[in-house]
């Protein structure tokens, strides 16, 4: 789960604006923030760097 520095935690809506202003400022493909996951794999990234990468706690 990814938090504000005080701990309280961001809200899904949140994450998605987060990540649609950064697709519309780097002209990136736009796929979903969860589709990163699929997306990395096919890159050849390890499932446990993609854990860290995309802050999941677990695998």
């Amino acid at each position: 789960m990814w938090t504000y520095r005080h701990g309280s935690p961001f809200s899904p809506r949140s994450v998605t604006q987060f990540w649609n202003r950064i697709v519309k400022r780097y002209n990136l493909k736009k796929i979903a923030f969860h589709d990163l996951a699929s997306y990395l794999l096919s890159q050849g990234f390890s499932m446990k760097v993609i854990q860290e990468r995309l802050g999941h706690k677990n695998i």
